[in-house]
Order: structure tokens, then C-alpha cells, then sequence
């Protein structure tokens, strides 16, 4: 067995595994929210302070301001009043650094039956780093952080838009979409977007100095830059590897089920030479 069609038939069996996990925790991940309770608080954090977050059933929203503190708000939600009672949110919150998790009593070891959510937006200084940021069910929506930045879903989208340091964007099952500006493509901090059943896309500035490292098993591959894309002899998969002008911040994009898309920005700047690094006989164009 060839070693692409092992990689297709592992992505099988995990698209399907995972296929199988969604719907057992779809079970218990969206209450009717018919009883809410809300949280706010601000906890002082240094410039680069580190935040993590950890959150089972829910939306998390973190946007970066210019002030050295960290705005926590949350809305509890459950379709029982002793439910809600048993969300818990727990907050270590550090002058370096802060940590928040969501906790549900007497459910991490016995297990409930549709347990309630809760729904975060945070304000954290623009240079703080994302050390750790964790969802199970729920869409993460990232913007304005310069710092560094890992950042995960298992069941929903990942968006990142206006961010400065190194970038990690993953999720099993959902997209993930980065949209990068002109100073953080001149850095050169590496940028790595994977999903194992969504789509990955980035948006990139037209005159962009980069390197491109682009695979799917199953899905295609397009982009704005005219780069070829190489496919296996035998079965499906898409493979693409190229330089944006003189080369630069390296991009690694992945995903088992998906397609992926490589845009430029709408910027009216001239679009940077490309050239293809893929071996010359195993590269065609669509």
C-alpha cells in the first residue's frame, strides 16, 4: 500500500471516528438556555502576559485592546436552574498570567445529560500570548493579538484575523480561516493552520515574502498566486510547496478532509513572484 492511499484511509476512519463523536456530544452541548447568569471581571495582566482558557460547551471570543488588563465577561447558560448552579467558572489569575476553565460539579467524573454552556469574551492586552486556549464545542474568533497564539477546537470553527506572533489554529471538525496583515507577514514567525475534517483558508497581502507548504488527503487545493499543485499517482490528495518573493514567514497549512485556499487580499498591491518548489515532474496545475 502506497503511502498516499494510507493517508486517505486514515482519514477515512478519523473522519468517521469523528463523524461519530459529534453527534454523541451534540447530545449534551446546546441547552435551550432558558436560565442565564452572567459574569464580569478584570484581573491586572503585564503586557506579554500569558492567558489560557479551557471551555467544554460554548463561544470564545478574544480580542486584544492597549490596556494591561484582562476583561472577562461570560454568560452561564442551562435549561435547568440546578444545572446552571453547577457551572463553575474558575479563574487563576496571576500579575504574569492567567488561567480560566470552565468546570461543570459532579459531571467531570459521572458524566450529565446536557450540562449547559458558557459563552466567553475577553479583552487581554494586545501582546499577550495565547499559551493555550482549548475548546470541545464552540466557535473561536481571535483578533488584534500580537503575541504569540495557540489555539484550538474539537467541534467548530477557528478564525484568526490581525494577529502578530507565531500562529497554531487547529480543529478536527471545522474550518479554520486566518486573515494576516502586511506587518505580520514580514515577520518571521511561523504560521500553521490544521483541521482533520473543515476546510483551511488564509488571506494573505498580494506582495507577501513567503513560503508556502500546502497538503490535503482528501480535497483540493487553490490559490491566488498561480503556484502548482501536485496529486499522488493513485487515489486523491493535493500537494503544493512555493515562494512568494524572496521568501520569508513560513506557512504550513493541513487538513485530512478538506480543501485549502491560499487568497491574497484585496489590497491593490501588485502580487509577489511566485515560484513553484515542488519537484518539477510531479507538478501539474489544476
Amino acid at each position: 500500500m502506497t503511502r498516499e492511499h494510507k493517508l486517505t484511509a486514515v482519514g477515512a476512519i478519523l473522519g468517521g471516528i469523528c463523524a461519530l463523536l459529534l453527534t454523541a456530544v451534540a447530545h449534551g452541548a446546546v441547552p435551550d438556555e432558558r436560565f442565564r447568569e452572567e459574569f464580569h471581571q478584570t484581573y491586572p495582566l503585564a503586557a506579554t502576559g500569558r492567558v489560557s482558557l479551557e471551555n467544554i460547551n460554548g463561544d470564545v471570543k478574544i480580542t486584544g485592546w492597549d490596556r494591561n488588563e484582562v476583561k472577562l465577561d461570560a454568560v452561564k447558560s442551562a435549561d435547568e436552574k440546578e444545572k446552571l448552579a453547577k457551572i463553575e467558572i474558575r479563574v487563576d489569575a496571576q500579575p504574569d498570567s492567567i488561567h480560566i476553565r470552565t468546570k461543570y460539579v459532579d459531571c467531570e467524573n459521572h458524566g450529565c445529560n446536557n450540562p449547559g454552556s458558557v459563552e466567553y469574551t475577553l479583552m487581554v492586552p494586545r501582546g499577550a500570548r495565547l499559551d493555550a486556549v482549548k475548546l470541545i464545542n464552540g466557535t473561536l474568533n481571535l483578533d488584534q493579538i500580537s503575541g504569540e497564539v495557540n489555539a484550538s477546537s474539537i467541534n467548530g470553527r477557528v478564525n484568526g484575523t490581525n494577529l502578530g506572533g507565531r500562529i497554531e489554529l487547529s480543529t478536527i471538525n471545522g474550518e479554520v480561516n486566518a486573515t494576516l496583515t502586511p506587518a505580520r507577514v514580514k515577520s518571521v514567525a511561523p504560521v500553521s493552520l490544521h483541521s482533520v475534517n473543515g476546510r483551511v483558508e488564509v488571506t494573505i497581502p498580494s506582495d507577501s515574502s513567503a513560503e508556502l507548504s500546502a497538503h490535503t488527503v482528501n480535497g483540493s487545493i487553490r490559490n491566488d498566486f498561480d503556484l502548482p499543485v501536485s496529486h499522488p499517482r493513485y487515489g486523491p490528495g493535493s500537494r503544493m510547496e512555493g515562494r512568494l518573493a524572496d521568501g520569508g514567514t513560513k506557512f504550513e497549512l493541513r487538513t485530512v478532509n478538506g480543501s485549502i485556499a491560499i487568497r491574497h487580499a484585496a489590497d491593490g498591491r501588485p502580487l509577489s513572484k511566485a515560484t513553484s518548489l515542488l519537484p518539477s515532474d510531479r507538478s501539474r496545475m489544476y
